[in-house]
């Protein structure tokens, strides 16, 4: 699938950049583009029908390796996007 987002004060390269390497680090995510001018980002993702318990598992994991507090496990494939988001927590005391 194929999705845009507009992202607020994207101004330079530099931002460009940033947000291109760090998405490029996504698994699944292909063909991304940045245009500053309108301020959009375009990716391709792989998506699944329904999200499984290894999905939260996954991410659960990516938390914990990246000593980070908490996460978002994003579902586009859903018809109301409130539905496919799901905030993940680490308590694995950061």
């Amino acid at each position: 699938m194929k999705t845009t987002l507009n992202i607020q004060n994207l101004k330079c390269g530099g931002c460009a950049n940033t947000i291109i390497k760090n998405i490029s680090a996504i698994d699944a995510i292909n063909n991304i583009s940045v245009n500053v001018a309108e301020s959009l980002v375009s990716f391709e993702y792989e998506s699944v029908e329904k999200l499984a318990a290894v999905h939260f598992k996954q991410i659960k994991t990516y938390l914990k390796l990246m000593n980070i507090k908490n996460g978002l496990l994003l579902n586009f494939n859903v018809d109301l996007m409130k539905e496919g988001v799901h905030r993940i927590f680490n308590n694995s005391g950061i």
